[in-house]
């Protein structure tokens, strides 16, 4: 197969009486075989897809109160240091309890239930600042 070479003037040509630009070897590859005379050379294009988010339904709990880690919503928090070594230390120790009954417990668990009991004491919730907000609950 003989080289061709494409310049711009050809292409402005081309486009100037709505013909065909001639075909670069490289896109020959890419090109449909007319007939069982040529074979394409290049492989297909894998096809991708896209991950799709799951849909929201309304949750019903389980009668047991335990929902899988993959069907709550994710929210990312902020936490200081000693917050979160402080967590890390109590999932520890709590998982070192149980001795491999019931479910593993995590921060994130623990941060749901800090979530729940502060929640439960939502009418004493006063204030405008992190400190306040604290006091109020009797932190």
């Amino acid at each position: 197969m003989a080289d061709r070479k494409v310049t711009l003037k050809d292409l402005g040509d081309a486009v100037k009486l709505d013909k065909p630009t001639p075909a670069t070897p490289a896109q020959e590859q890419l090109l449909p075989a007319d007939s069982s005379t040529r074979q394409p050379t290049a492989a297909a294009e894998p096809t991708t897809t896209l991950r799709q988010s799951p849909v929201r339904r309304t949750r019903k709990q389980p009668p047991s109160g335990h929902i899988r880690y993959d069907e709550l919503d994710r929210k990312e928090a902020r936490l200081r240091p000693d917050q979160y070594g402080r967590l890390s230390d109590a999932s520890r120790r709590l998982n070192r309890a149980r001795a491999g009954q019931g479910d593993r417990i995590t921060e994130n668990t623990l941060i749901r239930v800090a979530i729940d009991l502060l929640l439960a004491r939502e009418d004493d919730l006063t204030g405008t600042t992190e400190t306040e907000l604290r006091k109020s609950v009797g932190l």
